[in-house]
């Protein structure tokens, strides 16, 4: 047996060997749109607008904040196309709380100090290649980990 035979989709009237199938894949873009459209119409009206014309004709912004905006619909309907919901709920509970976490040390820690005491410094002032050096040698000395160097930080 395949993994055509055996990968179970989550999205009823589908199967894995279906999204070999052009006129399957068809259907199954009907099915995230109508995902879609339960979840916020007018942002599936401006999608089909995208890509009834494909792009032309619009500001490059305009693309971008469309399909920022689109992305987590993606995201939910793979998650429930591949029986993988549980998981990508779980992950993203887990980046939640890792940003939470750095954008809580920033605001209590480093934004109340830097208002603190370099109110009165003036960059221009500073040895920013000496500075650099000195933290890099903390981070080499600290971490543990310097495979994601923001995470270190």
């Amino acid at each position: 047996m395949t993994q055509r035979d055996t990968l179970q989709l989550g999205i009823d009237g589908f199967s894995y060997g279906d999204l070999y199938d052009p006129f399957k894949l068809k259907a199954l873009t009907g099915a995230f749109d109508r995902f879609v459209e339960e979840r916020d119409p007018g942002l599936l009206t401006e999608f089909d607008e995208y890509r009834a014309c494909r792009g032309e004709g619009m500001a490059p912004e305009k693309i971008s904040e469309l399909l920022v905006r689109m992305a987590p619909f993606v995201g939910s309907f793979l998650a429930r196309l591949f029986n993988l919901e549980e998981y990508r709920s779980a992950q993203m509970r887990r980046i939640v709380a890792e940003m939470e976490t750095v954008f809580r040390f920033r605001n209590e820690v480093v934004g109340k100090e830097a208002a603190k005491r370099f109110k009165r410094e003036k960059l221009e002032d500073w040895d920013i290649v000496a500075l650099k050096r000195q933290f890099n040698s903390l981070l080499e000395a600290l971490a543990e980990d310097l495979s994601d160097r923001e995470k270190a930080v």
